[in-house]
């Protein structure tokens, strides 16, 4: 039987806004999104994110997903 190894990974280059490599990371074996510092430093005040997120197999491309965060902080 064989069974997937997914690898999950964000392709920051079809993330929006273009600040969300510095806000955002994804644990590349489960697959958890983190934000792993404060929104509110992001100079850009948007209410939105959007992570391309991408799946793989052994290299292979098997889904991806965009996820929308909405930030409560919005515009300032």
């Amino acid at each position: 039987m064989n069974f997937l190894t997914l690898r999950y990974r964000i392709d920051y280059s079809q993330s929006e806004p273009v600040t969300s490599i510095n806000y955002f990371s994804i644990n590349a074996t489960s697959g958890a999104i983190y934000v792993h510092r404060s929104l509110e430093l992001d100079t850009l005040r948007t209410s939105v994110y959007k992570l391309k997120v991408i799946a793989e197999d052994q290299g292979m491309e098997i889904t991806t997903y965009t996820l929308q965060i909405i930030s409560a902080l919005g515009t300032r």
